[in-house]
């Protein structure tokens, strides 16, 4: 799934559970979504291993709507 609106707009995210019970918070359906919320960057031949691996990672959120 691929997010259309918001902070994350085209980030790309997964699904983690759906939530069809409503609570008074909640007066509705809502799913709780993981999403990449940094992508790796390119790593080139000159960087150390420490900048590599800092550059290889990838960070994620997860929040509901």
């Amino acid at each position: 799934m691929i997010v259309l609106q918001g902070r994350y707009t085209g980030r790309k995210e997964v699904f983690i559970r759906s939530f069809d019970d409503e609570t008074s918070e909640r007066p509705y359906d809502h799913c709780l979504v993981a999403a990449i919320k940094k992508y790796p960057t390119k790593v080139i031949h000159k960087d150390s291993a420490k900048k590599t691996a800092k550059k290889s990672r990838v960070k994620f959120v997860c929040y509901s709507y």
